[in-house]
């Protein structure tokens, strides 16, 4: 294969030595002309790794030269030998199988058996790494291909194919028009005094055949036309779809790099509106949270606690605080799968993960964004919750066990439903401990339900679960919110969903509502 740069006549040569030979061109600025015998500039191997030189002078390609082709693996000639090649005086290759010229070749190793150089970017597309350098007329210097020039090739030629049959089918149809207008445009008129005959009427009968063919080909060729136009469309949906779906399998493997997560959320959300709405939604839920907590530890002290202790209650109140956003949060998710709004399953899932990364997302494929980005929000607030070793290692289990079965929607119902009652059960605990230093310490115990509220009434697969589950007695705690929360005889009524203004101004002050975005929230 040949270059079509345009090279010197001494570059030419550099870069033809370079590759047969497998050693790296000089320089071409200031190069001097050098000995055309290239083994006295040879050394062995040894010291070449151990002795640093300079890049050796090409050795010239005037006269023939040794290219391996036409040896066995001992290098012994074949039938009629060796091919050897050279560059003539106008810079056009030679090769030649002649005695005389196989006599004067000098061998510059074999490029044959010449390994390719390794990819510069091996996740680029295999086309990208190719030259149009490579492709060349076959006028010019000796090139080996490089990874990706037939790639490159095969896709400009089919290119070039696609718009040569575009062209040809818009002359079909300029000349199907052509004919369409001269046939509207073709009349025979007759005499009128005197009657047709059977010549005549054959002769309008084959017009009127014609202006319909003609029409006929019109449609047909615009159609080609259409056609191709859609195909193109197709062809280039199909591959941004597929680099898509690249960057989506790049960015989620297990060896992600930054870059390559940084480049789906580029494609996925060019202008960052999605990833601030959710930034803005995660942000709402901690400053709720944050602001319960606060009230958390400021109600209910009939004195101060040492500073250790307060802190282990700090962070208690915190974790606690956050038990009614995470139910309520599961309820709407438990909430989505009962009337479909959200359906799991392997290809249910892989379609509106390919949707919401093309732009093409719908309801469906929202409600499925929103349930993992929620389910890793809540995962880290319960795992908080769940602290303690004891409780942590079910924890993370039955995390592990629902994210790594999201495509099964029963399994997701059934764990979403053992993490409700495992994180009412931590919520007891902390409570059980807060109340039991505070006694300790001679401070009246903290009612939680008049900061936080009942929570919302359990859901089926909580209560489920927690059926499932032996009962135990001596708890920590027996407030109306924990025993509500874990689905006994005190069921308080579930906190309303407002959707508007109105809703709003009906609830009392001090009500707890879930807003339209699905946070739980309270009325000032």
């Amino acid at each position: 294969m040949f270059s079509t740069d345009p090279f010197t006549k001494q570059q030419q040569v550099a870069a033809w030595n370079a590759q047969f030979s497998g050693k790296p061109a000089a320089s071409m600025s200031g190069a001097t002309p050098t000995d055309p015998n290239p083994v006295a500039q040879a050394q062995p191997a040894s010291q070449a790794s151990s002795t640093p030189t300079t890049a050796p002078e090409p050795a010239s390609l005037d006269i023939y030269r040794s290219t391996g082709a036409g040896t066995d693996a001992a290098g012994a000639n074949r039938a009629g030998g060796q091919i050897v090649a050279a560059t003539g005086a106008n810079g056009e290759a030679s090769f030649s199988n002649a005695p005389g010229d196989q006599g004067s070749a000098q061998n510059l190793g074999d490029i044959i058996n010449k390994p390719a150089p390794p990819a510069a970017n091996p996740n680029a597309s295999l086309a990208s790494l190719g030259s149009a350098a490579n492709l060349g007329d076959g006028i010019g210097t000796f090139s080996q291909a490089q990874p990706g020039d037939a790639a490159l090739a095969m896709g400009r030629f089919q290119k070039a194919h696609d718009l040569r049959e575009s062209y040809k089918n818009e002359d079909r149809r300029d000349q199907a028009l052509g004919a369409q207008w001269s046939a509207d445009h073709t009349n025979i008129v007759h005499d009128s005094s005197k009657p047709l005959t059977t010549g005549q009427k054959q002769s309008d009968a084959g017009l009127d055949q014609t202006r319909e063919r003609a029409a006929n080909r019109v449609v047909a060729a615009q159609g080609l036309v259409d056609s191709g136009i859609k195909d193109r469309a197709g062809e280039q949906q199909l591959r941004q779809s597929g680099r898509l779906e690249d960057a989506l399998n790049a960015a989620t493997a297990p060896d992600a790099t930054p870059e390559q997560q940084q480049r789906l959320r580029t494609l996925v959300d060019p202008t960052g509106t999605a990833g601030l709405d959710r930034q803005l939604k995660v942000a709402s839920i901690d400053e709720k949270n944050a602001s319960t907590a606060a009230k958390l530890r400021n109600t209910n002290k009939a004195g101060n606690l040492p500073v250790g202790l307060q802190k282990l209650e700090d962070g208690d109140i915190d974790a606690v605080s956050n038990v009614q956003s995470i139910n309520t949060q599961m309820g709407n998710i438990l909430g989505q799968l009962d009337n479909g709004s959200l359906v799991l399953g392997p290809v249910e899932n892989r379609t509106n993960e390919l949707r919401n990364a093309s732009g093409r997302s719908n309801p469906q494929s929202a409600n499925y964004a929103s349930f993992k980005s929620t389910l890793e929000k809540i995962r880290n607030d319960s795992l908080r919750l769940n602290k303690g070793p004891q409780t942590e290692g079910d924890a993370n289990r039955a995390w592990n066990e629902l994210l790594s079965n999201i495509n099964d929607p029963k399994v997701v119902k059934q764990r979403l439903g053992e993490i409700q009652v495992m994180n009412n059960k931590a919520a007891q605990v902390r409570l059980g401990m807060i109340n039991s230093r505070r006694k300790n310490q001679g401070i009246g115990p903290l009612n939680v339900d008049d900061i936080i509220g009942a929570p919302p009434q359990p859901s089926q697969a909580a209560q489920a679960a927690q059926s499932a589950q032996p009962q135990q007695t001596g708890t920590a705690s027996s407030t109306p919110a924990l025993q509500a929360a874990q689905g006994s005889a005190v069921q308080p009524a579930a906190i309303p969903q407002i959707q508007n203004d109105d809703d709003f101004n009906k609830l009392p002050s001090g009500a707890q509502f879930i807003d339209p975005n699905g946070n739980h929230r309270r009325k000032p």
